[in-house]
């Protein structure tokens, strides 16, 4: 088992077979495969993101010019054909976006955590 957006390779080459993708949606390159809702897995959505973070006292200036720097590259036809063939999703977006995500994601993390009852020493 695998969460991994080049496990189509391998699904080409015969070598697994895909059950399911975790997003929200179906993955376009790969229509015929249902997400895990669909496949009988109910509330199961599982997405990966990458963001771009910077030093804790950053200027909000430089911040800035990086966010716009990088939408920028993203909006690059040939960057996002290329991002979108490796099974990810070139979004883009700003501080306060990715404030919200990590803090979302730690609260998600940490209600896991507490139902598994796991325990960090």
């Amino acid at each position: 088992m695998t969460f991994d957006a080049t496990a189509k390779a391998y699904a080409e080459a015969g070598k697994v077979r895909m059950l399911a993708v975790t997003g929200v949606h179906r993955d376009a390159r790969m229509p015929g495969v249902p997400t895990a809702v669909e496949a009988g897995l109910k509330d199961f959505v599982v997405v990966g993101w990458v963001g771009l973070l910077a030093p804790v006292g950053t200027p909000p200036a430089a911040v800035s010019r990086l966010n716009a720097a990088l939408n920028e590259a993203l909006a690059e036809p040939a960057l996002r054909q290329r991002l979108q063939e490796m099974g990810l999703t070139p979004e883009g977006g700003d501080a306060p976006r990715m404030l919200r995500q990590i803090r979302e994601d730690v609260r998600l993390h940490r209600q896991i955590a507490k139902q598994a009852r796991l325990r960090f020493d």
